[in-house]
């Protein structure tokens, strides 16, 4: 067997924000406390909810270490197996600081960011100069106010990435037939986030709006000159719903996918340069898994880990001269 070492690469790196991060608009939105996780209020009990860019930002920096290998069996011919680790750890990492909105009044790592019955001139600071939007409140009565919850662009204290890349690719030449090739290739992801120094960290990877611990791609096509047929298996690991206690878990996705490309391979005549390609994304139409919505304009599903769109076929012809 053949391998290659591994090749551990150790990197510091820094960031500035961004002007999008420093001057995006501020706004403070108007909540029912029961959305950001509040108990115990009376009936009615509103906070504050203020979001958008920091001018102030210091600029998040990085220590990045990872380490690959590669290996391919002289006993099986046309096998080869990659594997990479990486860890990032982040400083002054520049992100929205409160990972869980819903658990903005419940979760104790959250705390700083929280003014608890706040005065008449904290209320009044909270407001000047922003945007002051309504969600399910139809107006701004300061006495209803319980908390202000600053969720804005933010230095968080520190973030952590690790994770471990993997491939396995096989192929192999079947004579006049043409040519199989398998593939299967899978990420596994932990983070986690630490609002400031000496608070709990809370888990990202994993939870809904994040990437899931677990992405996995097999594949298997067939080739034969001037034709190529694959199809593909996608899986997208389940979620846990942190906006609710105890958390929901929202299911895994496995959806399939094909497609067939043709070249006509003539040296003249109309059909000469023409490729076909024909595709099909989600053969069996599988839904987002579901999830409750916090608000009425929330989708039912984790919108940045599912797409909406069912079973999409495509139809492509190319020519070139």
């Amino acid at each position: 067997m053949t391998a290659s070492k591994p090749l551990p690469l150790c990197a510091r790196t820094i960031r500035s924000a961004s002007a999008y991060q420093r001057y995006n608009n501020q706004i403070a939105v108007v909540r029912l406390a029961t959305t950001r996780g509040g108990v115990g209020y009376p009936a009615g009990s509103t906070v504050l909810d203020i979001s958008g860019g920091q001018p102030d930002l210091k600029a998040e920096r990085a220590e990045t270490w990872t380490a690959s290998i590669a290996a391919t069996p002289a006993t099986l011919p046309g096998l080869r197996l990659e594997a990479d680790v990486f860890s990032i750890r982040y400083k002054n990492r520049i992100a929205t600081p409160i990972a869980v909105p819903g658990q903005s009044l419940s979760n104790p790592a959250y705390a700083s960011l929280v003014t608890l019955d706040p005065s008449a001139a904290q209320l009044a600071a909270a407001i000047e100069g922003r945007e002051l939007q309504f969600n399910s409140v139809g107006s701004y009565d300061p006495s209803k106010v319980v908390a202000i919850i600053d969720n804005r662009v933010a230095n968080v204290a520190a973030q952590q990435v690790r994770g471990v890349d993997i491939s396995l690719r096989y192929g192999r030449d079947i004579g006049a037939a043409g040519r199989i090739e398998a593939n299967l290739a899978g990420t596994y992801l932990e983070s986690k986030q630490q609002v400031v120094a000496g608070s709990q960290y809370t888990e990202l990877a994993g939870t809904i709006y994040n990437p899931p611990n677990w992405r996995l791609r097999g594949g298997l096509s067939w080739e034969k000159p001037g034709t190529t047929v694959a199809a593909s298996v996608n899986y997208t690991g389940a979620l846990d719903d942190t906006r609710s206690t105890p958390a929901a878990q929202i299911d895994a996705q496995t959806t399939v996918d094909i497609s067939i490309r043709h070249e006509t391979n003539v040296d003249r005549g109309i059909l000469k340069g023409v490729d076909v390609i024909f595709s099909v994304q989600n053969l069996f139409d599988k839904a987002p898994p579901y999830s409750r919505s916090a608000y009425i304009a929330d989708p039912p599903y984790d919108s940045a880990n599912y797409s909406a769109i069912g079973r999409f076929v495509s139809l492509g012809v190319s020519k070139q001269w």
